[in-house]
C-alpha cells in the first residue's frame, strides 16, 4: 500500500472525536449509523488508551501500551464513512477551536473572556506537546523544547509563570566515527568541528536575521530566494560525514532531510545550533499542561475532549461545526468563527464547502511521522549532551536526555533513574506510516533498541521499559516553495475561519503554533466586535 494513502493518522491537534445527528432519516437509518460510529469509537479507545497491554521483549524490557496518535475514526472520515449531519443547531458560541495541542489550547487562553469552545479529540489535551511521568522525571511523547523566548512564545510563558532554563553551547551531541563529541566548537583537528566552523562564517549573512515566522519574511523579501532550492544545494563542497550529521540533525526538526527541504527551512533549523535553546522539565508538555489546568479550572465546560469534528460548514458570517462526543451523543453548534489548529490536510476534509482553490492549497502541505521512544531506566547510564544526534546510516535521528532539566535546577537524585528520548523520523511517502499503522510494537522497539545500543552499549540490560509513541502526520514537511504555500493559504482566511496551527505560521513548532494562535485570536476578537448577529436558527436565541 502506498504510505501517502493510509491517511489522517489524526494528531491530538487534529480533529476530535464521532458524532451522528440525525436529520429526516429513519430511526432504523439512525441507530444504524449510530452503531457504526459507536464501534469504532469503541475500537479507537481500545487502541488508543490499552491496545497491547504490557507486553516484554526477548531483552527483558517491557513494552508500554500505544501513546500518540489514533487513526481509527479519522480513517473513517479519510474512507468517506461519514454520517448524516444535522439541519439545525442544538447550541452557540462565539468561536469553535478545532484540535487540543498546543495552537489550540494557546487560542482558548488568548480567547478566554469569550464563548469559546474547544473541541480535542483525545481525552488528553496537549496534541504533540503531551508526555507521561517516570520516578519523578516528566518526559515528552513529542515536542522537547523551545529555540526562543522572544515574540509570542516568550509572552505566553510570563502569563502561564513559566521559567525555561537556557542550555549552553554544548546542549547538542554528535555521534561520529564510533564516538560522541560535545558542541560545534573545538579543535580544528577534529573535522566536525572544522566544518562547523566555516559553515558558520559562509552562512553569516543570514544569522540572527530571521525568527523562522512567515510574517517576518516580508521584511526579508531576499531570503525567499532561498525557499525555491534545497538544502542540498548549499552542502554540495562540505565533507560527506558532516554533511550526513546535518541531514540527520534537519530531518529531526523538519521532517524532511537535505534532499526534501527548502534551503531557507535547513538554515533557519541549523540556526538553532548556534543560537540559544530554552528547556522547561518535561518539556513542550509543560507548557500545555498549565494551560490545561488553567483551562479546566476556569472554563471546564467550554474545554470538550473525547470529541471528533466531522463537519464543518461556513457561513458568510460564522459556521457550523457538528461533532460527537465519546458517549454517542451528537452536536452541531453555530458559532461566528471557527479557528482550525489541526493541519492543513485534515482541515480541507473537515470544511466541506471550502473553494476548490482553498482545498488545493490545503493538499499542498505534506507531512512526514514519526515514531517516538521514551526509554526509562532506573540508573542514568548515558551523561551526553541534552540532544545527541545520529548520522543518516542510522534511522534513529536524535536522543533527548530528559533528566537534564533536573540535573540543571538541582532537583535531580540518583533514585530517579534517566529517561531517554528517542526520535525516529520517517520522511513523506516512506515507509513509516505503514510501519506506523501496522502497529507491531515489539518489532519497532526491537529495531529501535538494537540502533540504540549501537550508539549506546552501556544500555543493555539496563532498561526497565520503552514507552512507544507513534504520530502518523507529525509535522508539515517545510520543501522548497513552502513559504509560498503558507502565504496562498493566509489569502483564504475570512470573517468566517481562521488558522493557528503551526504549518499555517512558519517553521513547525512551538513557536509557530503560539504565534499562530495569537493571530487567530486576534482576528477572532476583531470580527467578533464588527460582525452581525448570528443566532437566525429558529429557537436558538433561547439558548443560554
Amino acid at each position: 500500500m502506498n504510505p501517502d494513502l493510509i491517511d489522517i493518522m489524526m494528531a491530538s491537534s487534529q480533529p476530535n472525536y464521532g458524532a451522528i445527528v440525525t436529520t429526516d432519516s429513519s430511526r432504523r437509518e439512525f441507530l444504524k449509523q449510530a452503531a457504526f460510529l459507536i464501534a469504532g469509537l469503541n475500537g479507537a479507545i481500545a487502541l488508543h488508551g490499552t491496545n497491547g497491554s504490557m507486553a516484554e521483549a526477548r531483552d527483558g524490557y517491557k513494552i508500554g501500551p500505544w501513546t500518540g496518535d489514533d487513526f481509527t475514526v479519522g480513517h473513517q472520515l479519510r474512507d468517506g464513512k461519514i454520517p448524516k449531519f444535522p439541519s439545525q443547531a442544538s447550541e452557540k458560541a462565539d468561536f469553535v477551536i478545532v484540535g487540543g495541542g498546543l495552537a489550540g489550547l494557546s487560542c482558548a487562553h488568548y480567547l478566554r473572556d469569550s464563548k469559546f469552545l474547544l473541541l480535542e479529540q483525545y481525552e488528553d489535551l496537549g496534541g504533540h506537546s503531551r508526555g507521561g511521568s517516570y520516578q519523578g522525571i516528566d518526559y515528552s511523547y513529542g515536542a522537547a523544547y523551545l529555540a526562543t523566548i522572544e515574540g509570542a512564545v516568550g509572552e505566553l510563558l510570563d502569563d502561564l509563570s513559566l521559567k525555561p532554563l537556557k542550555l549552553d553551547d554544548s546542549k547538542f551531541a554528535w555521534f561520529n566515527d564510533g564516538s560522541w563529541i560535545r558542541g560545534s566548537e573545538g579543535a580544528d583537528d577534529n573535522l566536525i568541528y572544522r566544518e562547523f566552523k566555516r559553515f558558520r562564517d559562509e552562512n553569516k549573512s543570514f544569522w540572527n536575521k530571521w525568527n523562522g515566522l512567515y510574517p517576518a519574511l516580508t521584511e526579508f523579501p531576499d531570503l525567499l530566494k532561498l525557499d525555491n532550492v534545497t538544502m542540498e544545494d548549499t552542502l554540495k563542497s562540505y565533507d560527506p560525514k558532516f554533511v550526513s550529521l546535518l541531514d540527520g540533525f534537519i530531518k529531526s526538526g523538519l521532517n524532511g532531510g537535505i534532499k526534501s527541504v527548502s534551503a531557507l527551512s535547513g538554515l533557519s533549523t541549523i540556526e538553532d545550533i548556534f543560537a540559544a535553546t530554552y528547556l522547561l522539565p518535561g518539556g513542550n508538555p509543560a507548557i500545555t499542561k498549565e494551560l490545561s489546568k488553567r483551562l479546566r479550572t476556569s472554563h471546564g465546560e467550554q474545554v470538550k475532549t473525547g470529541s471528533f469534528v466531522w463537519d464543518i460548514r461556513l457561513k458568510d458570517n460564522g459556521a457550523l461545526v457538528t461533532y460527537g462526543m465519546q458517549d454517542g451523543s451528537f452536536h452541531t453548534v453555530e458559532c461566528r468563527h471557527v479557528i482550525f489548529a489541526i493541519p492543513q490536510m485534515v482541515a480541507a476534509r473537515v470544511a466541506r464547502n471550502l473553494p476548490d482553490k482553498a482545498k488545493a492549497a490545503m493538499f499542498r502541505f505534506r507531512y512526514g511521522s514519526y515514531a517516538v521512544a521514551n526509554v526509562l531506566m532506573k540508573k542514568r547510564i548515558f551523561e551526553s549532551s541534552f540532544d545527541n544526534f545520529l548520522p543518516t546510516s542510522y534511522e534513529i535521528g536524535d536522543i533527548t536526555i530528559a533528566e537534564t532539566p533536573y540535573m540543571m535546577n538541582g532537583t535531580y537524585k540518583p533514585e530517579m533513574g534517566s529517561v531517554l528520548t528517542v526520535y525516529v523520523p520517517y520522511e513523506a511517502a516512506s515507509q513509516g506510516r505503514t510501519v506506523l499503522y501496522q502497529g507491531n510494537k515489539k518489532k519497532l522497539a526491537g529495531s529501535i533498541m538494537t540502533e540504540l545500543t549501537k550508539a549506546i552499549p552501556q544500555l543493555k540490560g539496563n532498561v526497565e521499559e520503552v514507552i512507544l509513541s507513534r504520530w502518523g502526520h507529525a509535522l508539515a514537511v517545510a520543501r522548497p516553495q513552502y513559504f509560498k504555500y503558507v502565504g496562498e493559504l493566509m489569502s483564504f482566511e475570512n470573517d468566517s475561519l481562521s488558522f493557528a496551527h503551526s504549518s499555517a505560521h512558519g517553521l513547525p513548532g512551538a513557536e509557530a503554533a503560539v504565534q499562530g494562535a495569537l493571530h487567530a485570536s486576534q482576528r477572532a476578537k476583531a470580527i467578533k466586535v464588527s460582525a452581525r448577529p448570528i443566532y437566525s436558527i429558529p429557537g436558538l436565541s433561547n439558548l443560554t
